[in-house]
């Protein structure tokens, strides 16, 4: 098999990729606004000493430039790509399947398996970053706290009484809201003892998936140049 470029497949590949992209893009500002709201650092310790921490103090909130203040950029990045493959997991699987997962994977199942493990995985991640934006403000937390029990309860209702493919996706989001909510009951714990719940830790966390991505899509990129090479 050459390399060969299918301008026809764009449309059924681009389009998907383009929604999936728009649709994280679109959280990840919703976070990134929640994060300009509460002005509060989240490396507290890096703010000991500095010339603004008697302002930080009082005021409980700093918007001076520095590393502490701009950290946020990092995690709207891993976000945004953790987003995007968990969209493309979700509703547009035959794109993940076709393009990312390696040819040689074993029995029927395995892409499946495989596709799962990514979906969950990547959502997962975007919950952790998600509460990392969330954890500062009691408004924030209420938001968080009402979509993950709203997403459960809704999850339960439409797939146990929509048949077909919409409550398929309903049963496959339940556990994921559920998730949710024991997060927020963290995060609403943690807030009550004046501590965060999610940090740096949780940060390097969401990065496991993406390099899983990454590690299905080399197996792939060898696979086709395996064959490409091998046809010549």
């Amino acid at each position: 098999m050459g390399l060969v470029v299918e301008w026809g497949n764009l449309g059924s590949v681009a389009l998907p990729f383009f929604i999936a992209l728009t649709g994280s893009a679109v959280l990840a500002l919703l976070l990134r606004n929640a994060s300009d709201v509460s002005g509060l650092p989240r490396s507290r310790e890096r703010c000991v000493g500095c010339r603004f921490e008697s302002a930080l103090v009082r005021d409980g909130l700093c918007r001076q430039t520095c590393t502490v203040n701009e950290l946020p950029t990092l995690p709207i990045v891993l976000f945004l790509s953790t987003g995007t493959v968990a969209i493309l997991c979700l509703f547009f699987p035959q794109v993940m399947i076709a393009f990312v997962l390696p040819f040689a994977i074993g029995s029927r199942a395995t892409p499946q398996i495989l596709l799962a493990l990514l979906g969950v995985a990547n959502t997962g991640a975007c919950a952790l970053i998600a509460g990392y934006f969330v954890q500062d403000l009691p408004k924030h937390r209420e938001l968080f706290g009402f979509i993950a029990v709203f997403g459960t309860l809704l999850g339960l209702l439409v797939g146990f009484t929509v048949p077909g493919p919409v409550g398929l996706w309903a049963r496959s989001l339940t556990p994921l809201a559920l998730g949710l909510t024991l997060l927020f009951s963290a995060v609403e714990h943690r807030a009550r003892m004046g501590r965060p719940t999610f940090g740096l830790r949780a940060l390097g966390a969401s990065v496991v998936p993406l390099f899983l991505v990454f590690l299905l899509a080399t197996v792939r990129m060898a696979e086709i140049f395996h064959y490409a090479y091998g046809s010549l």
